[in-house]
């Protein structure tokens, strides 16, 4: 479930203020890391796809057999292959890029050829260290830090809306759906 919480860095309402950075890409993506700890040993891949027009994301690893969906309602929708079943989590209000958390812009760097900024992101009772995130202008995360896991992008490719098939956002037929605990805060 780490690739879960990690995910969920990339979710929240709109920014407030002009001191918060856009956190939900503006149009369609796909987004390929390369994740490692923080004594910089490879500890797999991640494939994140966003569909702008339904707010979603689809989450691959390499490491597991399924996906994950995350939606801007704040649910975390986990598919398994191996047991055939989806676990619904729903994460509690605010999180990490909640209304209260306070981002401190550490500077631009380019990842994967693109420009981003740095930001360190604190929230009340939230992580320590508290995570840092490389995002474009246009709300892509291209680096991550959170705990002892470093994702950094290593492709990024834009997709138009028609080309990003609704399908992938879609959960399997036949799978049940199991509520499991809420995540905390």
């Amino acid at each position: 479930m780490r690739f879960a919480t990690l995910a969920l860095l990339a979710l929240t309402l709109p920014a407030a203020a002009q001191t918060r950075p856009l956190l939900l890409p503006a149009r369609d993506v796909m987004v390929q890391y390369a994740l490692t700890g923080t004594d910089g040993a490879s500890t797999g891949s991640e494939t994140w796809f966003y569909s702008a027009s339904a707010q979603l994301f689809r989450i691959e690893a390499a490491r597991m057999d399924g996906y994950s969906l995350l939606g801007a309602d704040n649910t975390l929708r986990a598919v398994n292959h191996t047991i055939r079943q989806v676990v619904k989590v729903e994460r509690r209000p605010g999180g990490i890029f909640g209304a209260d958390s306070v981002f401190t812009r550490l500077g631009a760097e380019q990842v994967a050829g693109r420009d981003c900024t740095n930001w360190r992101v604190t929230a009340p009772g939230g992580a320590t260290p508290p995570p840092e995130v490389c995002l474009t202008a246009q709300g892509v995360i291209l680096r991550r830090r959170f705990g002892n896991t470093v994702a950094t992008a290593t492709a990024v490719t834009n997709l138009a809306p028609e080309q990003q098939p609704a399908d992938r956002f879609a959960l399997p037929p036949g799978y049940p759906v199991v509520i499991g605990q809420t995540l905390p805060r």
